[in-house]
């Protein structure tokens, strides 16, 4: 069962994408460097010719499962590269399929793919997720040839495919039980099913996430919009601030009930940075150049986990975020989204669990972006974590897989009154 922080997460992402599907104002899928659901900064929109590369995921294998058994190899690599920077189903080509150390049917196989360079498209769909679609790209239509042991079991399988590309710090393409169709050859290949979770190594280290281009201008407002969109007032260009909601807190909980469990409560939270009127970074540096978490007294937070209910210092890494955008996006709530990106490096989350010795849980970004209100003058900021070190490691573990942030913020100017954000 999931968490309730977990589920209002989802409830404010469904709101977010069915709120953009009636609203239209953004229409074109791109692939974002930063995880903002829905729409992508343009200045974080990677260009045309943008290389997507990828190999097996540590300890996974390519598998094929047919009627008769199942095939699979210990190494697959895949890569290719957009051929435009945006468009309703972001186009590309695949160069690269290859498949090693495989064996089948008691045999040692070979896998070859055929008729490459095959077309793509990649088209959102939802939280940084898209769908990856091959076909032909003028050779013929996607195919892979197995043979193994010598020739005794060959077959020809035509792999036209629709895959996921799922967002992350590295980015992966998923492949779950995709249904290919046995052109010809043995009937020990007949229905077959491919499975395979590839870990991107390109662009950027891996980091990618589907997402539509946010395609109007933005304007920073000091009064309500009208109709959620029209600003009738004074523009803004100054410091934004962001200021936990009163009686509120900030949170982080576990996603799945497996592993440690436990939530951290932060009694305080605050942003801080300059923005231009356009939400785009106001100087240098500008963005999010703070972001801090505290307890209801300063210090550190409380929380619920291993089962002492410890202090704990939670700390963003890698500030100042300052390639951050302010973007408006449609009229209904939430009216636009603030992504959170920077020079040095992911927005990676440290938790310190003061227990005896300390333990540093440390997290790499999912998702993390915030979410403006206009009619509360809230930032509700919001992301998913996942675990990548507990250091030392204890047993039992302390630090949850995967951690669920929620934040309401009153969304302020640098004088404290409420601010809004419109379409220029």
């Amino acid at each position: 069962m999931r968490s309730p922080a977990a589920l209002v997460l989802v409830v404010i992402t469904a709101l977010v994408s069915i709120a953009l599907a009636n609203a239209g104002a953004a229409s074109a899928t791109v692939l974002c460097k930063i995880g903002t659901d829905p729409v992508c900064p343009s200045t974080s929109i990677y260009p045309s010719g943008t290389t997507l590369s990828g190999s097996l995921a540590t300890g996974t294998e390519a598998t094929l499962t047919t009627s008769s058994g199942t095939f699979h190899c210990t190494n697959s690599t895949i890569s290719g590269k957009t051929t435009a920077s945006e468009s309703s189903s972001l186009p590309g080509t695949i160069s690269e399929f290859t498949f090693s150390g495989c064996k089948g049917f008691f045999l040692s196989c070979e896998a070859t793919s055929l008729n490459l360079p095959y077309a793509m498209k990649v088209t959102y769909t939802k939280e940084n997720e898209g769908s990856l679609v091959d076909s032909s790209g003028g050779s013929g239509e996607p195919r892979v040839q197995i043979n193994c042991g010598g020739g005794l079991v060959k077959c020809t399988l035509g792999t036209s495919m629709n895959v996921g590309l799922v967002g992350g710090e590295p980015g992966e393409i998923v492949a779950s039980e995709e249904e290919m169709t046995l052109i010809e050859g043995s009937s020990f290949c007949e229905h077959p099913k491919f499975s395979a979770t590839y870990r991107l190594s390109q662009p950027e280290g891996g980091a990618a996430f589907v997402a539509k281009n946010a395609a109007l201008s933005t304007k920073l407002c000091t009064v309500v919009p009208a109709g959620g969109e029209t600003c009738k007032g004074a523009g803004y260009s100054g410091e934004v601030k962001g200021q936990l909601v009163a009686k509120k807190s900030a949170t982080f909980e576990p996603a799945t009930a497996k592993g440690p469990t436990g939530e951290v409560s932060c009694g305080q939270a605050e942003l801080k940075g300059p923005f231009n009127e356009d939400g785009t970074p106001k100087g240098a540096p500008g963005g999010v150049l703070t972001f801090t978490f505290n307890g209801g007294g300063g210090g550190s937070c409380s929380s619920t986990l291993a089962g002492a209910k410890p202090t704990v210092k939670v700390e963003l890494k890698n500030v100042p975020y300052n390639k951050s955008n302010i973007v408006w996006f449609q009229p209904e709530a939430p009216q636009a989204v603030l992504g959170f990106a920077g020079a040095s490096g992911p927005t990676n989350l440290w938790m310190v669990v003061e227990v005896t010795p300390n333990v540093t849980c440390k997290y790499k970004r999912s998702l993390f972006s915030g979410d403006v209100i206009n009619s509360e003058a809230v930032l509700f900021v919001h992301g998913n974590f996942f675990l990548d070190e507990e250091n030392p490691k204890s047993t039992p573990a302390v630090c949850p897989l995967t951690e669920v942030l929620n934040a309401p913020l009153d969304f302020m100017q640098s004088t404290g009154a409420a601010l809004y954000v419109a379409k220029d």
